[in-house]
């Protein structure tokens, strides 16, 4: 998964949109997040493994 979205991050600036399947690391549930990167401006993937969840909605609700 997570090379799946280092090439979409290698998109930034492009003419393309790009459909991800990630993580929700707050309740495990896989989500499909689609971006538009020629939108973004810059994007970073995060290790966030050491982090605590901050609430059971998940990061993306």
């Amino acid at each position: 998964m997570e090379d799946d979205v280092r090439s979409q991050i290698s998109q930034v600036g492009n003419e393309t949109t790009g459909v991800l399947k990630v993580l929700d690391p707050g309740s495990d549930n896989e989500a499909t997040l689609v971006v538009s990167w020629a939108r973004v401006a810059a994007a970073v993937v995060l290790d966030t493994a050491a982090e605590e969840t901050r609430s059971s909605t998940g990061q993306y609700a």
